[in-house]
């Protein structure tokens, strides 16, 4: 459940803008990561940067899968190489189809199929007992179950930001902080920021240290549709003793309706609500965060106006 802060108010608001309506921003804030309904393929580039101890990886492939309902189905895999170190400091370049490291934030996963190109076999994903949206799982395995919400008008950027302080578990006094982002304070969010403490503890006894971790959602919206158009989450642990760091980006390139499998050609229909010509949606300009450390890895890549309309 959460718990209504005041909200702030500018002279500078639309009139037209209930910063008090919290249900309304809890509500729409969901779109951000919840993919939109029917069916979708989904064309783009994943990128990682993995330090687990003994065994290292990183590299990158272009991956297309489908979704249905928000639920990723099958998802195939061509690998643009991957360097994998390996004891004894040597490394080489591989890419096992039990190493697909492919997990979006954005919609559902339940035990979906990776198929990496070239192989003759489809390696399968951790099974679920229900599909799950990964950031929110990720979230409620280390938060309580209370939060406090409140909606304020950003000045700067011209739109309403929803902000979530979701305390850690076990009451702590340290909190995860989300901030969503609406275009104009209009009924679609285009930005998703997670902000945890510069350092906590997670896990049961003996526990693992979490630093410097940050979640990213950006998305082009279309009409009163939002569409991902690049994720990045990063960390650094620590576990007796031992340091470890994860990175992971994710750019979507391509995104239109279900015609055939994977079609070549961009295609071209109506979308749900009949507003626009297409829902093609390409997102070439949207360049790939950097693997792991620096800056936000997605500063700088700005929200697309809500009625901005396809080339």
């Amino acid at each position: 459940m959460w718990a209504l802060a005041p909200a702030l108010a500018l002279a500078s608001i639309p009139p037209n803008i209930d910063l008090e309506d919290i249900d309304r921003w809890e509500t729409a804030a969901e779109y951000i990561i919840d993919l939109p309904q029917g069916c979708w393929e989904w064309v783009g580039q994943a990128s990682w940067d993995w330090e687990t101890g003994r065994f290292n990886s990183r590299g990158d492939a272009v991956f297309a899968g489908k979704t249905t309902n928000g639920l990723w189905g099958e998802v195939h895999l061509q690998p643009l190489g991957e360097l994998l170190s390996e004891p004894r400091g040597t490394t080489t370049q591989v890419y096992e189809r039990q190493n697909a490291r492919f997990a979006p934030l954005v919609g559902r996963l339940h035990g979906g199929r990776v198929i990496v190109s070239g192989d003759e076999e489809a390696a399968a994903l951790a099974e679920e007992a229900e599909a799950i949206n990964v950031l929110r799982d990720a979230l409620s395995r280390i938060s309580g179950d209370a939060f406090t919400s409140w909606a304020e008008w950003d000045d700067a950027r011209g739109g309403v930001v929803l902000n979530r302080a979701i305390p850690l578990a076990e009451g702590r006094s340290e909190e995860i902080l989300v901030a969503i982002y609406f275009p104009s304070g209009g009924d679609v969010p285009s930005l998703l920021d997670v902000t945890f403490p510069a350092k906590f503890r997670a896990g049961k006894w003996p526990g693992f240290s979490v630093r410097d971790a940050e979640v990213h959602v950006r998305g082009l919206i279309r009409g009163s549709y939002v569409y991902p158009s690049s994720e990045a989450f990063r960390f650094d642990y620590r576990f007796l003793g031992f340091k470890y760091h994860g990175a992971q980006t994710v750019v979507y390139k391509r995104i239109s309706r279900c015609e055939g499998l994977f079609p070549e050609e961009p295609v071209s229909v109506s979308p749900p609500d009949g507003s626009l010509d297409q829902v093609l949606i390409e997102t070439a300009d949207a360049q790939p965060p950097p693997q792991g450390g620096g800056e936000d890895p997605l500063d700088g890549v700005e929200p697309s106006p809500q009625d901005e309309e396809l080339d």
